[in-house]
């Protein structure tokens, strides 16, 4: 038996019902002119099956945790289907598409996730937009997918035997386990709170958030646009001030949100961006599941970049904690108690703590395959919640660097202005790095 762990519960308590928690992956493919849908969904399908994770779905069953359990009904109809891009050519109509599928609830039913297909891109591509619920993992986990889907991945976990309902005595006694480890782990549980207090609320990161018009209710809508650097480029440059390249994404990201505020109007000369933080410490096991912290850093969103970027690697070299990831237990029950209350939507609507979340994630360095068609770019595209309607995610792979921002339209219309100004700070970051020129 597996129960639903206390970190993934925090998923599902602040999943509003216009906005589900679900994250997507982008990978886009050059696949040339043989492509067949028909191919390419048998050959996902065949390797999605050896994660026992996606062949499960949750089932609560009254008496502690939900279950995971094996989905009777798993069917390749049910997971994998196709959409046409409806502006081929336009390069940010595939992240729209992906943006849009993100949005769209996945059925409580069955596992948790969607793949979907994007034909009509132009140019020999084909892209596989793969939705997942964020109960199911967290990034790391999601990586841990990629590793298993793509040409030459890691092979099947051995166990395929059907995991089934469990039966009432059976929850009844594994619940009253649970209960008797987690008292015996009561000194463990005090450590937990200091390693969260530190991570959430230690130095920098503590106190309100400035109040800005970036920190509204959200509605049901979403929007995302994806920015690219070369990762050498932004790799150097943050060598060259003592950083490293998350220091460089949080830097633009306030210089940005900087613009953008001035735009309206706004100055308010700091903000406080959230930055996942990974515990899972090694690669996941098949249990993925979420593991994520969160680090509240106060950073100024200053025009001067070279001043900026170092102000924000002093920061964050001083915010890193002992235990990167404590949070997320001590945050999941928080939110689990605020759930159960009826308060959940109530505290992310009005939380005055973070004015963003910024997420990164490292892909491979090299260039994969799927069926033998080169990946040539991977997008990462994180959801909004609560009141913070803008949210960066980058990931790395083979040498490319992709910030996607996701905002709620309707709270942030001004959206190509944002990445309008994230391109031009990531460009000027860029060129702090690069050496003079030679008279």
């Amino acid at each position: 038996m597996e129960r639903v762990g206390a970190v993934d519960l925090m998923e599902l308590a602040i999943d509003a019902e216009a906005t589900p928690r679900q994250v997507a992956g982008v990978l886009v493919m050059e696949v040339g002119t043989g492509w067949s849908f028909e191919r390419a969904r048998g050959v996902l399908w065949e390797r999605v099956r050896s994660v026992r994770r996606l062949r499960q779905r949750m089932v609560r069953v009254g008496v502690g945790r939900p279950v995971w359990v094996d989905d009777p009904g798993f069917a390749v109809g049910r997971h994998i289907g196709w959409v046409a891009c409806p502006a081929p050519g336009d390069e940010g109509a595939l992240v729209r598409v992906a943006a849009g599928l993100m949005n769209e609830r996945l059925p409580v039913d069955r596992p948790l996730w969607r793949a979907t297909f994007v034909t009509g891109l132009g140019g020999g591509r084909v892209a596989l937009v793969f939705v997942v619920h964020h109960v199911l993992m967290d990034g790391v986990g999601g990586l841990a997918v990629l590793a298993r889907i793509v040409d030459g991945g890691a092979s099947a976990a051995g166990d395929d035997r059907p995991v089934g309902m469990p039966g009432r005595w059976e929850l009844v006694r594994d619940a009253v386990r649970e209960r008797v480890r987690a008292l015996a782990r009561v000194g463990d549980g005090i450590r937990a709170l200091r390693d969260a207090r530190a991570e959430v609320v230690g130095g920098s990161g503590g106190g309100k958030a400035p109040l800005t018009s970036l920190n509204v209710p959200t509605g049901g809508r979403r929007e995302a646009v994806t920015v690219w650097a070369g990762l050498e480029d932004v790799r150097r440059a943050a060598h060259a001030y003592g950083g490293t390249v998350n220091d460089v994404l949080v830097s633009a990201v306030a210089g940005a949100l900087g613009t953008l505020l001035r735009s309206r109007g706004e100055d308010p000369g700091e903000l406080v961006v959230a930055i996942s933080v990974s515990g899972h410490g090694t690669a996941p096991d098949e249990r993925l599941g979420n593991r994520v912290g969160v680090l509240p850093v106060r950073v100024p969103t200053w025009p001067d970049a070279e001043r900026r970027l170092r102000r924000v690697a002093a920061v964050i070299r001083a915010r890193k904690t002992r235990v990167p990831g404590g949070s997320a237990g001590v945050l999941a029950g928080a939110f689990r108690v605020g759930a159960a209350l009826g308060l959940a939507r109530r505290i992310m609507d009005t939380q005055r703590r973070v004015n963003t979340f910024v997420t990164n994630l490292r892909g491979p360095a090299e260039r994969h395959t799927f069926d033998g068609a080169a990946i040539a770019d991977v997008i990462a595209i994180s959801p909004t919640t609560g009141n913070v309607t803008v949210v960066f995610a980058a990931f790395s792979y083979a040498g490319r660097f992709a910030v996607t921002i996701t905002a709620d339209p309707d709270r942030c219309p001004d959206l190509p202005v944002l990445a309008g100004a994230l391109r031009a700070e990531l460009a000027a970051t860029v060129r702090l790095g690069q050496p003079p020129a030679r008279l």
